[in-house]
């Protein structure tokens, strides 16, 4: 019954959100904004020339083995398996039903 109540209830709001009042987003941006030119479009050429080139220092370079090795690790943690062998013992044995007697 209360189930169906919620359901009756959500039923008749959601088409109440419908009836909000939607914000108007033109007010929110500036004047000296709206009237700015458009950025210049740049080739990727030029932007890849600009750009510096990724330089990795040795302690980058140990950080980055380390955690691999730490996920080697982990991974070699979860490859075990996850029914212990009581548990496996159990389940192999299977349902027993009870006797009706």
């Amino acid at each position: 019954m209360r189930l169906s109540a919620l359901a009756l209830l959500a039923l008749i709001a959601l088409p109440a959100t419908g009836c909000t009042r939607f914000p108007d987003l033109d007010e929110a941006i500036d004047d000296d904004v709206r009237t700015a030119p458009y950025l210049d479009l740049l080739p990727t050429e030029d932007l890849r020339e600009r750009a510096a080139e990724p330089t990795l220092t040795e302690q980058d370079e140990t950080d980055v083995e380390d955690r691999a090795e730490t996920l080697r690790d982990r991974a070699k943690r979860l490859r075990g398996s996850v029914i212990d062998s009581e548990t496996r013992t159990r389940m192999s044995r299977g349902i027993q039903a009870p006797d009706p007697g």
